[in-house]
C-alpha cells in the first residue's frame, strides 16, 4: 500500500487512531465533513449527533474490514447501511426506516469493538468534544 496516498475517506487503514493520523488538520476537516452530512439529515439535535458518531463508526468499520480498497467511494454512513444489510440480514427498506437510534441499538457490539481500540478512548473524547463546539445552539448568533 502507499503511505502517501489517502483513502477517499481520510482514514488510513492501519493505526486508526494513532498520532500521525488524527492530527488536527485531519480531524478537524472530517469532524466538519460529518458534521454537514448530519445538520443535512435532520433539525433534530440528538439525531444529528447520534449521526455524526454513526459516520465515526462507519469509517471505522470501512477501514477495519478493508472495504475502502473495494469501494473506495463509500461514505461511512453508507457503510453502516450496507453493513446492517449484510451482518443481520436486514432488507434494504427496513435500514432506509431505521432511526439512528435503532442502528445504534443494533450496532451494539460494533461500538464495543470500536471502543476497545487501541487509542479509542482518548479518540472518542475528541470526538465528543468536538461534537459540544459543532452543536452549540447559539453559535453564529453573537
Amino acid at each position: 500500500m502507499d503511505t502517501k496516498q489517502q483513502p477517499s475517506s481520510g482514514i488510513d487503514y492501519f493505526h486508526f487512531f494513532d498520532n500521525e493520523r488524527t492530527k488536527e488538520t485531519f480531524f478537524h476537516v472530517w469532524s466538519n465533513y460529518f458534521w454537514n452530512v448530519a445538520r443535512e439529515t435532520s433539525e433534530d439535535s440528538s439525531t444529528r449527533q447520534k449521526i455524526f458518531r454513526l459516520q465515526w463508526l462507519g469509517d471505522w468499520l470501512t477501514a477495519t474490514h478493508g472495504w475502502k480498497e473495494l469501494n473506495p467511494g463509500i461514505t461511512p454512513f453508507k457503510a453502516i447501511q450496507s453493513y446492517l444489510i449484510l451482518r443481520y440480514n436486514l432488507s434494504a427498506s427496513q435500514v432506509a426506516n431505521m432511526t439512528p437510534d435503532e442502528m445504534s441499538l443494533i450496532l451494539v457490539q460494533e461500538w464495543e469493538a470500536f471502543k476497545a481500540s487501541e487509542g479509542a478512548k482518548d479518540f472518542l473524547s475528541k470526538i465528543g468534544k468536538h461534537l459540544d463546539y459543532l452543536d452549540e445552539p447559539f453559535r453564529g448568533r453573537h
